[in-house]
Formats: structure tokens, sequence, C-alpha cells
């Protein structure tokens, strides 16, 4: 490779290489699974960033692949915040995956869809907030982009649980899940920095 473009790479690690290849930065926050932190754009979860999670339908171990990320931002001091699950996070099985749950929130239920976006809003924000994870029913552009945005200043991770792909939208990463024969697969549809389009398969 040229001498210069290498030096370029070097400055600027989250340039798109045109084939599809993350160039991993350390600054990701591990996901807990190597196969993932493999194929994700600086080894891990984004920092300061929105992630969609598109499922089928749910309870197809969606939130297992978050648990040691939320493990380990919780053992640092800070919030995960569930703003209006469709059910009650189980705290022992948050215990078992080394969940600090004193450092979990749950807000709600949230009197109208308007709402979700609004807190979760405010919570990206806040410094002591190290995820928040939503279940929109609906949001637009416009919405998500403040999300987005409120991440980026925040220094928050945020997740928004889809049951169908959202299309077009800033999030920096989608990624969708399916159940197979034991396993979850994760095929990343969309990364910054790279094509995306890379499957991934994790024990359940």
């Amino acid at each position: 490779m040229n001498t210069k473009l290498e030096e370029i790479l070097k400055e600027h690690p989250t340039l798109w290489h045109g084939q599809g290849i993350p160039r991993h930065d350390g600054k990701g926050i591990p996901t807990g699974f190597q196969g993932l932190d493999a194929v994700l754009p600086g080894g891990g979860w984004p920092p300061g960033a929105l992630v969609d999670i598109v499922t089928a339908h749910r309870g197809i171990g969606e939130l297992g692949i978050l648990l040691p990320a939320m493990a380990r931002l919780c053992g640092s001091g800070l919030q995960a915040v569930w703003i209006d699950p469709s059910f009650i996070p189980y705290a022992p099985t948050l215990r078992q995956a080394g969940v600090n749950t004193h450092h979990v929130l749950i807000v709600g239920p949230c009197r109208s869809e308007g709402d979700i976006p609004w807190c979760m809003e405010k919570i990206l924000r806040s410094a002591s907030c190290g995820m928040a994870m939503a279940w929109p029913r609906q949001l637009d552009f416009r919405a998500t982009r403040r999300l987005q945005l409120a991440a980026e200043a925040g220094g928050s991770l945020g997740f928004l649980f889809h049951a169908t792909d959202p299309g077009n939208s800033p999030t920096a990463l989608r990624i969708c899940l399916s159940p197979r024969d034991g396993a979850l697969v994760v095929r990343i549809a969309k990364a910054r920095g790279t094509l995306g389009r890379t499957v991934v398969e994790l024990p359940r």
C-alpha cells in the first residue's frame, strides 16, 4: 500500500476502505462476543451512537447480546435505562449476567408514543447514562436524528428495537436478528465505515 495512503488511514481510522472490512480503532464498547466484535468498526458497539436492532419477533435472544456491555457499563457506575419496555426485566437474570441492578433504571409506562423519544433524548444527553434502550412503535427520521445527536452529545449508547426494518435512518449501526438451530444470526445491514451486510452466528 502507498505510504501516504497508509498515513491518511492511520489518521482517519473510520474512513471507508471500499471492501467493507472495518478498521478497528479500539474505541468500541466490547459486545462480549468475539465474532461480533471482529466485524464491527471500532471492535464493538459504537460509543456515542444509536443502534437499530431489528427482530422479526421478540424473545429470540435480542437482549442477550446486550448484557455483556450492560454489565461493563453498569460496573463502571453508569445507568442502563429501559424506556417503556413491554415486559419487566427479570432481575435475577441480569445479576447472573454480571449486571449491577442498582444501576438499572426502568422508565414507563409512557402515556403517548411521543413520550418515548422525548424521554430517550433527555436520558442519552445525561452524563450518567451508559446505555438506553427503547421499543418505539414508530419513529420518523427527524426524531431519530435528534436521538443520534443526543447520544453523541452525551457519549451514550442507544438501542432502538424494531419489528420491521426502519429503512433510511441516521443511526450509526443497524443489525437484524433471527434464530437458527439454537443460534442467533446477526446480520449487519448498516455500519458506518463499511459496506455492512456481514453475517455472524452467536450462541443463544
